[in-house]
């Protein structure tokens, strides 16, 4: 994220944050960078390998751009899954890093569904590292239960190094997809109708 918001020691913690996550994965992973506020810019030319001389080129263009806007989270999340490559046999993850606060578009619920379904039906999860001076945890929260994603707090007592080491590891983990589930006849009704993505056991 680099809306206005993410200035000072949260663009700071941010940016730690990624280098450790990115330093965490494997040479054959790979990594779409995109700065995200009133519209999402792609800062790599397509997907590229950790420790690659087109990532660090993107990272340093994330480095140098000044934080301003607004956030269009819908336009992110719209983003990222339209950019995920298919057909994959590929765990596919994405990870946002920044408030969730998008002033620039609310993401209403009906909108919060159709981009659930859509990151669950690309077998993609929505990891975060909520981070910044107010932050919609609702949101976050609820895109990484409901496509079986991560969410990690940006707290005092955890270093944003230790962090992205934990996301990294998270984004990497395997997650299994509910195709049919049986309940007793007595139930009328079962929630949630559609149960969503778990994640392996031990990698939450």
């Amino acid at each position: 994220d680099t809306s206005a918001s993410q200035i000072g020691q949260y663009r700071t913690r941010a940016l730690a944050c990624l280098e450790a996550m990115i330093r965490s994965w494997d040479t054959r992973d790979r990594v779409l960078l995109l700065a995200v506020d009133t519209e999402p810019v792609a800062l790599t030319d397509g997907y590229a390998s950790p420790g690659s001389e087109q990532l660090a080129a993107g990272i340093k263009a994330l480095v140098q751009r000044v934080p301003l806007g607004a956030t269009d989270m819908g336009a992110a999340l719209r983003t990222a899954v339209e950019a995920l490559p298919r057909p994959s046999n590929r765990n596919r993850a994405v990870v946002y890093l920044g408030d969730g606060v998008s002033a620039a578009n609310l993401v209403a619920s009906d909108r919060f569904e159709g981009f659930v379904a859509r990151f669950c039906d690309a077998r993609a999860t929505v990891n975060c590292f909520a981070v910044g001076p107010r932050i919609d945890l609702h949101l976050l929260g609820a895109l990484a239960n409901h496509t079986g994603g991560a969410l990690a707090i940006d707290r005092a007592d955890v270093s944003p190094s230790d962090a992205g080491k934990a996301l990294a590891r998270q984004a990497a983990a395997d997650v299994f997809y509910v195709a049919a589930m049986q309940s007793s006849p007595v139930l009328k009704d079962v929630y949630p109708q559609s149960i969503p993505p778990v994640r392996e056991f031990g990698k939450a």
